[in-house]
């Protein structure tokens, strides 16, 4: 199996990948607490922002140091799994809260 050496391009093309798709994910999750707790969507929207932003430039950090576009692609996936999944949970949760509130305290 020959391995591909990852160039600097492809890989920097790839962590502003996993960036974006953090910095989404994290807004929206958090967003949607700013709707659960009934406050300001934006504030919370920012915040979600931010934390995906942290989160991403440190994963995009890691890609950044793989050597092969294969251990970059793993690493891709283990970072979506693991950072995705959370987000997804903490969106979920929130949404949770958020029906609850208005089914029974509205």
């Amino acid at each position: 199996m020959e391995e591909t050496i990852l160039k600097r391009s492809r890989a920097k093309s790839m962590a502003f990948g996993v960036i974006l798709q953090l910095v989404a994910g994290y807004c929206v999750a958090i967003g949607i607490w700013g709707l659960a707790f009934n406050k300001n969507l934006l504030w919370f929207a920012l915040i979600g922002i931010i934390i995906g932003l942290l989160i991403g430039l440190f994963n995009a950090k890691i890609i950044l140091m793989q050597r092969t576009v294969e251990k970059a692609n793993d690493m891709m996936f283990s970072m979506g799994s693991l950072w995705g999944g959370l987000c997804t949970v903490i969106g979920i949760f929130g949404l949770i809260v958020w029906i609850i509130r208005v089914i029974f305290f509205h």
